[in-house]
């Protein structure tokens, strides 16, 4: 089944791909939880199943997910002085806008609890 799942991650969706990360859908809606918007807690699930997976690829990609997540929080908290609730995965920054349901948060409990967790399991 491992296996399965990492020949779709990798073949059909592509999500692996992304230089700030992994989108939260492939659904492009103009909302920050949809394509190309990715976030701290759709990360922590992806790169804990990915980390204790049997395959040595799948605990790979566990790794460079943690580095292109941390990176780009690490490139948005020096642009901007914070940390924020979602990053534009092909951009790897932040949005530059708001929509009517949500405003763009900075200093975001769970991206600022994600961002510790990597580091102290990663470091």
């Amino acid at each position: 089944v491992e296996a399965r799942v990492l020949s779709y991650l990798k073949q059909y969706t592509h999500v692996l791909n992304y230089t700030g990360g992994v989108p939260s859908s492939l659904q492009e809606s103009g909302e920050t939880w949809d394509y190309p918007y990715g976030t701290a807690p759709n990360h922590f699930v992806l790169i804990q199943a990915l980390s204790v997976s049997q395959l040595t690829e799948a605990k790979n990609m566990a790794l460079n997910l943690t580095r292109k997540w941390l990176e780009t929080n690490y490139r948005n908290w020096v642009h901007t002085g914070a940390m924020w609730d979602t990053y534009n995965v092909i951009t790897g920054r932040h949005p530059d806008h708001s929509d009517e349901e949500e405003d763009v948060e900075d200093g975001y409990g769970w991206t600022n609890g994600v961002a510790l967790h990597l580091l102290d399991k990663y470091g």
